[in-house]
């Protein structure tokens, strides 16, 4: 435990330093300069790169009570160091309008609910619990953020074309593809307190369903786009083959999916769309 201590205590002074620069990059995100973009971007990726990497690797020395949190507080830390300050510092970093910025922080996005796995022998389960139920309102802002950074600029949009050698439009089609296993990721664990299914099973529908309720939301071209890409992912979510016809899920699931179909009809008549409802 002395070393398990010893490697929380740098993690946290390291935390520390990170968010030293909230200020600078905030002063980033919302600078126009071109004649600083290059080395604002540097700074920003390095920043979120860093950020990531510390909280995929000292999750728990960040976010979990017990002797984590008496870590923690022991640094000079307070209690939302973690789960309000941290997590806060890594949304910013991913709403950073340039997708090199964003891309780093994808890697702690897609494992956040799956982190019980490193941290089951270093703190006690109850742990577990709470972080999730803390952290859930930031994840699903996050979500939000991050289904909108999958659409495509206007300009490509009112071309009426799949194709495009704009770098803005490829930085978007590469970004998103890491979206969407982020996103998909969240959803396969996403929580749920049901009884009567698995609760990642129980929670992935209730993200499937709301994914296909902004569907029905949607209508402006570049919305339909981006959650239509992410719908062809959430298939990967449940195989029918897998479910017994009779159980309750599989109706459930079937349904969602004709409610996205029946949508396709009243789509604006675009050459992205098109591709997409083929998808």
């Amino acid at each position: 435990m002395d070393g398990a201590r010893a490697a929380a205590v740098l993690v946290v002074r390291v935390a520390k330093q990170i968010l030293s620069t909230h200020a600078t990059l905030a002063a980033l995100v919302g600078s126009n300069d071109p004649d600083d973009e290059d080395a604002r971007m540097v700074v920003a990726r390095s920043l979120a790169k860093i950020a990531s990497t510390v909280a995929c690797g000292g999750s728990h020395c960040l976010f979990a009570g017990g002797w984590c949190l008496d870590v923690r507080r022991a640094e000079g830390c307070s209690d939302s160091f973690g789960l309000v300050e941290y997590l806060q510092y890594l949304v910013v970093c991913s709403s950073f309008p340039v997708p090199s910025v964003v891309e780093p922080t994808l890697e702690f996005w897609y494992a956040v609910l799956d982190m019980h796995r490193r941290w089951k022998d270093v703190v006690d389960g109850s742990d577990w619990d709470a972080f999730v139920t803390s952290a859930l309102p930031t994840i699903q802002q996050v979500v939000g953020l991050l289904l909108r950074r999958c659409q495509f600029p206007v300009h490509f949009i009112e071309l009426n074309q799949i194709q495009s050698d704009h770098p803005d439009v490829d930085d978007v089609r590469d970004l998103r593809r890491d979206i969407a296993d982020a996103l998909l990721s969240l959803f396969s664990n996403w929580p749920s307190s049901s009884t009567h299914h698995p609760p990642s099973q129980q929670g992935s529908f209730v993200c499937l369903t709301h994914v296909v309720q902004m569907l029905q939301a949607a209508t402006a071209t570049h919305e339909l786009d981006a959650l239509l890409f992410v719908l062809d992912y959430m298939v990967e979510l449940f195989d029918l083959d897998d479910l017994d016809p009779a159980d309750p899920m599989y109706s459930a699931v079937l349904q969602v999916w004709q409610t996205a179909v029946h949508e396709f009809g009243r789509f604006p008549d675009h050459a992205l769309l098109m591709h997409g409802t083929a998808r």
